[in-house]
């Protein structure tokens, strides 16, 4: 399961990084199973923003990737947050 929900986030998160968009909220919240679909997707849009600006917007501290403030939010900053929550589905799963 961890690996299905790793792949199907990135591959919604190198979409929106392709398309120009940073999403700044990734966190299991906004994560969600589409049992039609059978695959995880990434939801709740409202803080996405541009790769060309400076983005001030964050999701919860936890999913922080260390020094965001300066950079802004960014693709990578997504991506930390992605390895944040697996290894938080992981450690969840191991207890």
């Amino acid at each position: 399961m961890h690996a299905q929900v790793a792949d199907d986030v990135r591959e919604a998160l190198e979409f929106l990084h392709a398309s120009g968009v940073v999403h700044c909220d990734v966190q299991p919240g906004n994560i969600v199973w589409f049992d039609e679909e059978k695959r995880w997707k990434l939801i709740d849009l409202e803080q996405c923003g541009s790769v060309d600006k400076f983005l001030d917007r964050y999701g919860p501290p936890h999913y922080l990737q260390p020094g965001i403030f300066q950079t802004g939010s960014t693709p990578d900053t997504d991506l930390y947050a992605l390895k944040v929550v697996v290894a938080d589905l992981r450690a969840s799963a191991a207890t």
